[in-house]
């Protein structure tokens, strides 16, 4: 005869919880996923993403800022073509004060969506955000990306054959600042 016999230590729940914010703080948790990609031609798709905390926010320490999903065949479906990730990704985010403007705005989510071909080269197949929001529950969010071109077919050729696309030196780019008060329609570099 088998069996398994094992002792369970009793452990008394809520002797520790976390302390809340302080006075005009606030603490906000992030439980996200990025569930999956549609209307992208190329196979083999993956996500890179990283928040950005304006001023005045912070983040636990030891806690990566940054993430990368696994590698997603598309699916042809109904409804179009469609790599599915299932990424979960959590964040626990703490600000001094509460009034958003003064620190310059809310948290953001950036995100590379990458493929890789069948000669192994990664190309880059767009950029996109999302300012995180600024109320409680539960948000599904699509998020629309570009990436840039150049003025003529040469950058479509060289994509095709060579791999080498243009790319933001920084994804933070893809987000105009909230402190940009230039000519509307203008970007200074």
């Amino acid at each position: 005869s088998s069996g398994i016999n094992a002792e369970w230590p009793l452990r008394p729940g809520g002797t520790s919880f976390t302390d809340p914010p302080q006075e005009g703080a606030e603490r906000l948790h992030v439980f996200g996923e990025i569930a999956r990609a549609v209307g992208f031609d190329a196979d083999n798709l993956f996500v890179n993403y990283s928040f950005d905390l304006p001023l005045g926010w912070c983040v636990e320490e030891d806690v990566e800022m940054r993430g990368l999903t696994q590698r997603s065949i598309i699916r042809e479906t109904k409804s179009g073509q469609i790599a599915h990730f299932n990424h979960p990704f959590e964040l626990t985010l703490f600000n001094s004060t509460s009034k958003d403007e003064e620190m310059g705005g809310r948290p953001r989510l950036f995100v590379e969506v990458r493929s890789v071909d069948s000669w192994d080269r990664v190309r880059l197949e767009g950029y996109g955000y999302l300012t995180l929001p600024n109320t409680t529950g539960c948000h599904t969010h699509t998020l629309n990306t570009w990436r840039p071109e150049g003025p003529d077919n040469t950058t479509k050729l060289r994509r095709f054959f060579v791999g080498g696309t243009p790319e933001l030196s920084d994804v933070r780019y893809t987000h105009v600042p909230s402190n940009y008060n230039s000519h509307p329609g203008q970007l200074q570099r």
